[in-house]
């Protein structure tokens, strides 16, 4: 560093909080379900942040009803698009917890018959068929340009061996 302030011009700057997220890193230490929604107001509203990332998936069942009460916040002030929540890679555990909490996840389903099942019968027949998903919360689609255009974060999941097919039909 020189201590020389260099001008950007034309850049964005994106500014994303995770104080909410980080409210529960020790069992037992955490915001109270107001407090959460409370922070997440301030955050949103009088800060004006861009983006807040409210919790980790599955962490404990008093993380689940704050992050609820804060996506049904942010729904009702049109800041839904707003908030993330952190998930896993956890045969879709956390895919679940974060739509039950009142998030909305996009799925790129290439295969067919899976999609079709998730569509008509909220399950995957392939992977983990004896979990059901709600289709209010979970919207699976075969076009990855929509689900990557009405994304705001886009996690991609997949072998290897079929990353490249995967991404052949992203315009």
């Amino acid at each position: 560093m020189t201590g020389k302030a260099s001008k950007m011009q034309d850049t964005h700057l994106i500014i994303m909080d995770t104080t909410l997220r980080d409210g529960e890193q020790t069992s037992g230490v955490s915001f109270s379900d107001g407090e959460k929604v409370n922070v997440a107001k301030v955050l949103l509203e009088n800060v004006k942040v861009d983006r807040i990332e409210i919790a980790s998936a599955r962490v404990s069942e008093g993380e689940f009803r704050g992050t609820k009460q804060v996506m049904q916040w942010a729904a009702q002030k049109g800041h839904l698009d707003k908030v993330e929540i952190l998930g896993f890679v956890d045969n879709r555990i956390s895919l679940q917890w974060i739509a039950d909490a009142g998030g909305k996840v996009g799925w790129y389903v290439r295969n067919s018959e899976v999609l079709e099942s998730l569509r008509a019968e909220a399950r995957n027949p392939r992977y983990l068929s004896d979990v059901e998903f709600d289709p209010a919360r979970i919207d699976p689609s075969d076009d990855i340009n929509r689900v990557v255009a009405e994304a705001d974060v886009v996690i991609l999941a997949a072998p290897s061996a079929f990353i490249k097919s995967f991404l052949e039909g992203l315009v």
